[in-house]
């Protein structure tokens, strides 16, 4: 997503440029301008985790898009609504609308975004538990991506989600540990993924303690980044690691503070999916909850006085 924050860099750069050493490049026209703002706003929704909110901006940007003709706009659009599908659990219109934005990018030849929409397939296919599929889609963006550098942290993080799926943990482990070293020189929301991801697979292996290292480097990742539902799922998977090891007490706050998160969001799923954990905890440490409880039914319902996807 954060790829058109550098494309309106580029753009600035070159428009510096253009004043010292000819006439400046000829500005975009008023209705491409306002289709840039909405998929910049909806990136922006997107990365705390508003995806309803997200996807209207997307929708508004794909719209403008497709009325100009103005198809490299229009395949970044389709991609950004494939990924809140995704997001939203309908895999099926998320990989029917992966395949229109590849499509696009093909006929484009843009490298960059083929590789990220073919990769992101097969995340949802993965995801999908269509698994000889996305190896197969995986296979394929490894193979568009000729040049070593291209997006390859992100390729090692859908092999080794594959390789999760199919209990092939030491395999995983070994692409995510390249994955981490390649996106420590980069940063920012693919570096948490990764850690998370890490942190997911030891907390599955029964290793907590080095879990946690890596689940709190995603944290504090996500925590810089204003990513409030990456927040909500670090300090689950947190939780978990607290549970795992134990610590109860830890355990219930990392669980309330993780619900109080997705409940300002708005997000029954989540929150029904970790009530349980939350109670599990409490029961265990003798915490009283019902506060806290309190306050999550009462934002769940509507009861805020902040509105987080503004």
């Amino acid at each position: 997503m954060r790829m058109y924050r550098i494309v309106g860099a580029c753009i600035l750069l070159a428009c510096c440029f253009g004043c010292a050493s000819g006439p400046a490049p000829e500005r975009s026209p008023g209705y491409i301008r306002q289709s840039l703002r909405h998929l910049n706003k909806g990136a922006a929704l997107y990365a705390k985790g508003c995806f309803p909110s997200a996807m209207a901006q997307f929708m508004a940007a794909n719209e403008g898009y497709s009325a100009a003709d103005h198809m490299t706009g229009v395949a970044a659009s389709l991609n950004s609504i494939a990924n809140v599908y995704y997001q939203l659990g309908d895999l099926e219109s998320a990989l029917l609308v992966f395949d229109e934005a590849i499509e696009l990018f093909r006929i484009q030849k843009d490298l960059s975004g083929l590789v990220r929409a073919t990769a992101n397939k097969g995340a949802v296919l993965i995801a999908d538990g269509q698994l000889d599929e996305a190896r197969a889609v995986l296979d394929q963006a490894d193979l568009l991506a000729k040049e070593a550098g291209i997006l390859r942290a992100l390729r090692l993080k859908n092999r080794a989600l594959l390789l999760m799926r199919r209990n092939d943990s030491a395999g995983a482990k070994k692409l995510l540990e390249e994955a981490v070293l390649l996106s420590g020189k980069h940063g920012g929301d693919q570096y948490a993924a990764i850690h998370y991801t890490m942190g997911r697979l030891l907390l599955s292996d029964g290793n907590p303690a080095r879990a946690m290292v890596h689940l709190n480097l995603s944290l504090e990742t996500d925590r810089r980044g204003g990513a409030y539902f990456a927040i909500g799922e670090d300090l689950a998977a947190l939780g978990n690691g607290c549970m795992q090891m134990a610590q109860y007490d830890q355990a219930v706050s990392y669980f309330k503070r993780s619900l109080k998160i997705f409940a300002l969001l708005g997000n029954a799923g989540k929150v029904a999916q970790l009530r349980g954990s939350l109670e599990e905890g409490a029961a265990r440490s003798g915490a009283d909850i019902r506060v806290s409880l309190q306050w999550v039914d009462r934002w769940l319902a509507g009861g805020q006085e902040a509105n987080l996807c503004r």
